[in-house]
């Protein structure tokens, strides 16, 4: 039931933000590049789509590989690479005509595949809009996480065995966002109350907003997350996903 509901608010959201200049359905194409090692200490990720489905995970033994299949010429991907001071690579990955309205696109297809290496330190910083989202960051060597979900169903599995204490936000939408939060490592999760309802799964409660998992201050490792509630449902599960 949920499915169905959120799937059609997609669906309604993707009719109105596409909604004024006669944008068109076309043929599928396909966009792909990746990123060499050049000599990065860390890495910031920045990745901000309008409308589509996103995918990251930590498959590759490159900087980044990424992998982009759309039907609208329009929102082509854009993708930008550079290495500043510190020897940090940043990578900015962004929908063309995001904030421009571009007409009623039923039938819309788009997805994004971000692949993104294990073992740099990377910061990440995600904003989505209308779709599904599938963020793998487990295996990751994160040292901050910024995570702003719109309209859709959100995933995002953060049980990792991370190696050093970060920092993560993340921002719940119009939609369902499950959260998987580490088990072999201290979590201590902050939350800021919505309309939508928080369910939680193997953790300790400290008090109404906030959650500790069973290694918290057992651990010498901790993150601490801010979830921040829209209007959607948000599940917080310790360790592996709850089917």
């Amino acid at each position: 039931m949920h499915n169905k509901y959120y799937k059609g608010i997609v669906i309604l959201f993707l009719v109105a933000i596409l909604a004024a200049c006669g944008a068109k359905i076309g043929e599928m194409e396909t966009y792909s590049t990746n990123v060499d090692f050049q000599g990065e200490k860390a890495l910031d990720v920045s990745i901000r789509l309008g409308a589509g489905d996103l995918t990251i995970n930590g498959e590759t033994e490159k900087v980044a590989d990424v992998d982009f299949s759309y039907n609208v010429e329009k929102l082509k991907p854009i993708v930008d690479y550079s290495i500043v001071e510190q020897d940090i690579g940043q990578l900015a990955i962004s929908q063309s005509n995001m904030n421009v309205p571009i007409g009623n696109l039923k039938g819309l297809e788009y997805s994004g595949i971000i692949h993104i290496n294990p073992t740099i330190p990377v910061n990440i910083q995600v904003k989505t809009g209308a779709g599904n989202n599938t963020l793998e960051l487990q295996h990751l060597n994160l040292q901050k996480a910024e995570i702003i979900s719109g309209v859709g169903q959100t995933t995002i599995n953060m049980n990792g065995n991370y190696k050093q204490n970060f920092d993560a936000v993340i921002e719940s939408g119009v939609g369902q966002t499950k959260i998987m939060v580490p088990e072999n490592i201290g979590v201590k999760i902050m939350i800021d109350s919505g309309i939508g309802k928080v369910d939680t799964f193997g953790l300790l409660t400290e008090d109404d907003s906030t959650y500790v998992n069973h290694a918290y201050g057992k651990s010498n490792i901790t993150v601490n997350m801010r979830i921040k509630m829209g209007v959607g449902d948000v599940e917080i599960i310790e360790g592996s996903i709850k089917n």
